[in-house]
């Protein structure tokens, strides 16, 4: 099953080309997202990059579990780099829902973005993760809702949602929704 998106123009704004780190996320959603005071939030972030950075500049605390060496290391650089305080960034493997830490992580964070590589580890299992241990007024993001079907699907029955079609940085067409109670 697909979701048919309209053919939208591949631009990036022209906010947005002057910053070096910025999600992949659609731009639709960001414009969305900024509007709101996040400095006295946290974000645990599923998947790391160049999102990583751009959030602590919004977030109180950044926590990011990846599981690619690559951009571990590429966060990591950068955080030592640019001398960034409010961010974790955490290596994981496949048995991370059993973590009492990364329990710990979700249980204190008010969003949580589900955005990792889902051929090493499904985002269904995530969502699932955050349905059954959700804290009230937690806000769920995930990106790629049109590739990633059951864990879209799942969250859509579970909560109310807002959902952000459009491109991202990279011009890729794609969804990103937000779910909340």
């Amino acid at each position: 099953m697909s979701i048919n998106l309209p053919l939208i123009k591949s631009y990036v704004p022209k906010k947005w080309k002057n910053l070096d780190f910025y999600p992949r996320l659609t731009f639709n959603f960001l414009e969305y997202f900024n509007n709101f005071n996040l400095k006295n939030s946290s974000l645990l972030e599923l998947g790391s990059g160049d999102s990583t950075i751009y959030f602590s500049t919004k977030f109180k605390n950044v926590i990011s579990y990846e599981n690619d060496k690559y951009w571990f290391k590429y966060v990591k650089n950068n955080i030592n780099y640019k001398n960034i305080k409010n961010i974790k960034i955490k290596l994981f493997k496949k048995d991370i829902l059993l973590k009492k830490s990364f329990f710990n992580d979700f249980k204190k964070s008010e969003y949580v973005l589900i955005d990792n590589d889902p051929l090493f580890f499904d985002r269904d299992f995530f969502c699932l993760f955050s349905i059954i241990n959700y804290n009230t007024n937690q806000k769920i993001i995930l990106d790629n809702c049109d590739c990633n079907i059951t864990a879209y699907n799942l969250l859509k029955k579970h909560f109310k949602f807002k959902e952000f079609k459009g491109i991202n940085k990279i011009k890729n067409t794609t969804i990103t929704s937000i779910f909340y109670k």
